[in-house]
Parts: C-alpha cells; sequence; structure tokens
C-alpha cells in the first residue's frame, strides 16, 4: 500500500464495510434489532478511518496517477455488493471521478 494514500483506503475501507453490511442488513427491505450485529465490525473500524481525516486532503491534492490507479483497483478489489448493477455503477462512477480529477490536474500545471 502506498504511504501517501494510507488514510484515504482506511476511509474506503470503512465505508465499504459499512456499506456492504447495510446492504446485507436491508436484503429483505426490512431493519431488525438482531441485524445491529451486522454494523458491529465495520463501526470498529471508525477510530482507524477518522483518525487521520486531516491528512485526507493533503492526499487528495497529491494524489499522482499511480495512486489513482491503486484507489480505483483498491475498491474494484474490496466493493462486493449483491447487487452487481449498483456495484459497477459505483467503480465506474469512481473511475469517472479519477479520470476528472486527472483532467482538473493537467489545466492546474499548464497556469
Amino acid at each position: 500500500m502506498s504511504e501517501g494514500i494510507k488514510e484515504t483506503k482506511e476511509l474506503l475501507k470503512f465505508v465499504i464495510d459499512f456499506g456492504e453490511a447495510i446492504e446485507t442488513a436491508l436484503a429483505d427491505k426490512k431493519f431488525e434489532i438482531a441485524e445491529l450485529s451486522l454494523l458491529i465490525a465495520p463501526l470498529m473500524q471508525v477510530g482507524p478511518a477518522f483518525e487521520g481525516m486531516d491528512k485526507l486532503g493533503g492526499e487528495m491534492k497529491d494524489l499522482t496517477e499511480a495512486e489513482m490507479a491503486e484507489l480505483k483497483a483498491y475498491v474494484e478489489d474490496e466493493l462486493d455488493l449483491k447487487n452487481d448493477n449498483l456495484e459497477e455503477i459505483i467503480e465506474k462512477g469512481l473511475g469517472l471521478a479519477i479520470t476528472i480529477y486527472s483532467f482538473v490536474k493537467l489545466f492546474k500545471k499548464a497556469e
């Protein structure tokens, strides 16, 4: 793992795990108290995920092309939703966001 995106990856890990737990809990279209146990493991990651929030801005500002590719691959590897269509939309959305970010950085270099 690139140290330049450590905090970003920790936050992504939390978001992915929490999202997957919510998807599982809501699979039957209702949420019951017993399903709270599904959220415990992701919530245990809150500390590490948000501990380095102050570093996220710097990590995003200094993202290299290799780090962007690493983040995209990380999400594609880690995200596993039961709804494959939604998973594909999220992964393509991230790819689009990375492409737009790269494009914006090109303009900033030209200035």
